[in-house]
């Protein structure tokens, strides 16, 4: 008899179907199951994100002040920081530093607030400047 007749001579098949088989299972089941898992621990990515986080520096800044988290003299150095910042991101020019820093510094604790206020939501506008 002949090694490859009779009911077994497509012996060489079973191997093939059995990895094209697991295969299959990794495909459909757990590559989703996989992804479905870090997905949801790294987060989506395109997730809309609340006006908590969206907060500017000064905002959470002169509300840590509000609250009274922080003195004075922690607020105007704080200031003084996003001053600087500003600076070198070049969102204004070393006159107006000088000018913001020097107003900031001759305000009396109950106008600090106040010419911070002054001016839109950006933090060029809310340091102090108003034109």
């Amino acid at each position: 008899m002949m090694p490859f007749s009779g009911p077994w001579h497509f012996w060489w098949v079973f191997p093939i179907i059995g990895l094209g088989f697991t295969l299959l299972v990794v495909m459909l089941v757990i590559r989703p199951v996989a992804l479905a898992i870090a997905k949801s621990i790294r987060g989506n990515g395109n997730d809309v994100q609340s006006a908590e986080e969206h907060r500017s520096p000064a905002d959470i800044l002169r509300q840590r002040y509000a609250l009274g988290e922080i003195s004075q003299e922690q607020y105007r150095e704080a200031l003084m920081d996003i001053l600087k910042d500003m600076c070198v991101r070049g969102e204004i020019t070393v006159d107006e530093f000088d000018s913001r820093a020097e107003r900031l510094y001759s305000l009396e604790p109950s106008h600090l607030h106040e010419e911070w206020n002054r001016g839109g939501s950006s933090d060029s506008q809310q340091v102090g400047h108003s034109e």
